[in-house]
């Protein structure tokens, strides 16, 4: 608003659209002039049409500037409402996303849980062959098939003569039965690394705690040795991995046993070495004992019993 000065009276006149009226320190609205707009503006009261013309068009820019920025005010604050609405949707998205992320990994652990399952129930198929039992399973299997390997065998003698020539000029050689002198041979590898716990350490003596016997009573000889990343004798000295599939087969052949137990589980089939040692059967059996049921598909691959060869869940 222009405050014009009336220079003969003395007095402040303002332009109310239509004329001069005298100004009194407020609008002509009933509001003071200070109040919440732009100080009011001094100058000289116009004295014809074309100085009121001008006053007329200077209100009017004056108007025009006020509006513009109004409008201005309005468009700082849409732009700071839709700033907050995009920070707000960028908050919704990400809520989103991370809930989207937290269903993915739920998926995705349920599909590792069902692989998981899906590999116990193959595992169980072992190479083709379900599995035989479990360790009381074993130790039957184990005593019938060294109890006909090692059973009495006939052998010539004169000390007995043969019926058939009794009553005949003839005297021949009859037999008699003598135990077998060829006892069969069993090396038994017992997996040391890692993935054994205590309680499958445990669970392995006890599954062969029945060689001792048969050892006892000369039905077989047998070996035992250790393995994770190498074998030996003994058990502190193999290492933690499961490295030692090459050696293993190697091993077998080398010492030419007759019959081979090995308590192990899945783990080999994730190391390379093994993918090196040649096939090897054995003259008589091979008995896997796999830890809960973990089959490794690669050693049975490359070790076979020509007479038996048995799976067993431990």
């Amino acid at each position: 608003m222009i405050v014009y000065l009336d220079e003969n009276t003395g007095k402040y006149y303002v332009w109310d659209g239509s004329q001069f009226v005298e100004y009194k320190g407020q609008d002509n609205k009933g509001n003071g002039g200070g109040g919440g707009g732009s100080a009011p503006q001094i100058g000289a009261k116009p004295e014809d049409d074309d100085d009121v013309a001008d006053a007329q068009e200077r209100e009017q820019e004056i108007e025009k500037e006020r509006a513009e920025d109004g409008e201005r005010g309005q468009g700082d604050e849409e732009a700071e409402a839709q700033r907050i609405e995009k920070a707000k949707q960028a908050m919704q998205d990400a809520e989103t996303k991370q809930g989207i992320e937290a269903d993915n990994i739920r998926v995705s652990q349920k599909e590792r849980q069902r692989q998981r399952e899906k590999a116990r129930q193959a595992a169980k198929q072992a190479g083709g062959t379900a599995f035989n039992g479990g360790i009381q399973a074993f130790e039957k299997d184990l005593r019938d098939f060294m109890n006909n390997a090692v059973k009495e065998v006939e052998v010539s003698t004169w000390s007995r003569q043969n019926r058939r020539y009794v009553n005949s000029p003839f005297v021949m050689q009859g037999t008699r039965l003598e135990d077998n002198p060829e006892i069969p041979s069993i090396g038994v590898y017992f997996d040391q690394s890692g993935s054994w716990g205590a309680d499958d350490v445990e669970k392995g003596k006890n599954a062969i705690a029945c060689l001792y016997e048969l050892q006892k009573k000369k039905k077989i000889n047998f070996e035992l040795k250790y393995f994770g990343n190498r074998i030996s004798t003994n058990p502190k000295e193999v290492g933690g991995g499961t490295g030692a599939g090459k050696l293993l087969i190697e091993d077998i052949k080398n010492m030419k046993y007759d019959n081979v137990v090995v308590m192990t589980d899945a783990d080999f089939d994730s190391w390379s070495e093994i993918l090196q040692a040649p096939n090897i059967t054995v003259k008589g059996a091979v008995w896997f004992l796999w830890r809960n049921g973990e089959v490794s598909h690669r050693l049975q691959e490359h070790l076979r019993g020509k007479k038996r060869n048995r799976n067993y869940n431990i």
